[in-house]
């Protein structure tokens, strides 16, 4: 392969986005520019830590509704680089003006990004996606959902690279050999029970007053079960009122956020399904990477990526969005696993994430889109 030079420019430094882009860093020649906000509260990593990390852009918004304008971008135009992966988010301007340099230039440039999810409708609409996703050399996409509504709007197939998403694959990897059974859940709640488990973001959108409905649900049927919540409330801080009120407080523990990831491993190990109602995002990724179940809603159009993780009835499930006795239903499944059905789903499980999810796979795919 001739030697490339690689500009990335991306429009954020997300935590999770550490491992791959040390990778690339690694073994693909690559500098680095990050916008400075995303205008949301995501976790970051410390820059100066990644190697090629070549400054920040600042973001700022701008009259025209939803589009974003970088200032600090001349550093970016350089003939040193060959490719450029950028961040594919048609309302950033710098994006577009990238694009126009690359075609004046003859550099290639790749998109990474959730591209379309749906048909595009109107003439102008239409007109603007399909410059914007046409232009580009290559597109990286997370997910198989949005291929054939790339192609239908003029993306060549042959240019389109499904890269997934992952977390630290290398690090649970280690944390995961050592992990191992632990009473934590019956010193906790004093028995049995099976545990179901949500780790992430506690907002509305997340529904987890249908979790404990589907809970409520199926204790009137005598099936007993205990519920661990990890994560921080951030715009719904009813849940403790409605487990009351479902008397199911002997049956449900806020654990809070956890950012230790050996006790996350424990804490996910130990459970019996993972249960998020609403979309699912890179929790899909964390939980089976430990070898656990997960269980999320149907409604695939408004699904993170991550949800093709899962493999139906194999290493998960889904529910009809919004319906609590649909969910008990799917729930009863996964927590009635013998220990031997248990073991073959974790291996099952944690081979895909390999397969599909990790940072190995994505580097292979990025490897393989520049050496076109």
């Amino acid at each position: 392969m001739e030697k490339t030079k690689v500009c990335c420019v991306f429009n954020y430094n997300p935590l999770y986005r550490l491992p791959i882009y040390s990778r690339m860093a690694k073994e693909l020649d690559c500098d680095f520019f990050f916008g400075d906000t995303v205008f949301q509260k995501i976790r970051s990593f410390d820059a100066d830590e990644l190697p090629g990390f070549q400054g920040f852009i600042k973001a700022r918004r701008t009259k025209f509704k939803g589009f974003i304008w970088h200032s600090g971008i001349k550093r970016i135009f350089s003939r040193k680089y060959s490719h450029y992966i950028i961040t594919g988010d048609s309302y950033a301007f710098v994006n577009w003006i990238l694009l126009l340099y690359a075609v004046l230039t003859r550099k290639k440039v790749f998109l990474w990004t959730h591209g379309l999810h749906a048909p595009v409708t109107g003439r102008i609409h239409r007109l603007f996606e399909r410059l914007f996703y046409t232009i580009p050399y290559g597109i990286f996409l997370y997910g198989e959902y949005a291929l054939p509504y790339m192609k239908e709007i003029g993306c060549k197939e042959e240019r389109l690279y499904v890269i997934h998403n992952s977390l630290d694959t290398d690090v649970i990897d280690t944390i995961y050999s050592r992990t191992v059974e632990s009473s934590i859940y019956r010193d906790y709640f004093g028995n049995d029970n099976p545990v179901l488990l949500y780790i992430g973001r506690i907002q509305k959108r997340k529904r987890l007053d249908l979790l404990l409905q589907a809970m409520a649900i199926l204790k009137e049927q005598g099936i007993a079960m205990n519920l661990v919540v990890i994560g921080n409330p951030e715009d719904d801080d009813s849940l403790p009122t409605q487990v009351d009120a479902l008397h199911l407080e002997n049956a449900v523990w806020f654990y809070g956020a956890c950012y230790e990831e050996s006790k996350n491993a424990e804490l996910i190990y130990n459970a019996d399904v993972c249960v998020c109602p609403s979309e699912i995002g890179l929790t899909c990724i964390h939980v089976l990477s430990y070898g656990l179940p997960v269980v999320t809603n149907d409604d695939f159009y408004n699904q993170m990526p991550e949800y093709e993780a899962i493999i139906p009835d194999v290493t998960g499930s889904f529910f009809k969005v919004g319906d609590a006795e649909d969910l008990s239903q799917h729930i009863v499944k996964w927590i009635n696993l013998d220990s031997e059905g248990r073991e073959i789903l974790r291996t099952k499980a944690r081979e895909h994430i390999h397969k599909e999810w990790s940072v190995d796979y994505q580097i292979s795919i990025i490897r393989e889109a520049l050496n076109k």
